[in-house]
């Protein structure tokens, strides 16, 4: 009788340790997997942020481009009105 109790107690003993085995292994398996999951979700929102900045950057280099084009209009007209004043 006491045999099978030390034999039950031991076979108990060998299943927590197993157990307590495929938990440290299985830990760092989720661990790394939720941060790469949190990681790359980062990536993305950072990613559409630079494709939003980068259009709004195009956008701006239009309007600055028309505007200069805008001031080299006003420009000649200005010096082309000067040069009709008399002296």
């Amino acid at each position: 009788m006491q045999m099978l109790d030390f034999r039950k107690n031991v076979e108990l003993y060998i299943v927590f340790i197993i157990f307590f085995i495929v938990i440290f292994l299985a830990f760092p398996k989720i661990y790394l997997r939720n941060n790469i999951y949190y990681t790359s979700k980062d990536i993305n929102e950072l990613l559409s942020k630079k494709d939003l900045l980068l259009e709004e950057q195009e956008i701006l280099e239009q309007q600055l481009e028309k505007l200069e084009y805008q001031n080299q209009i006003n420009d000649s007209l200005i010096v082309n009105d000067l040069r009709l004043l008399p002296d």
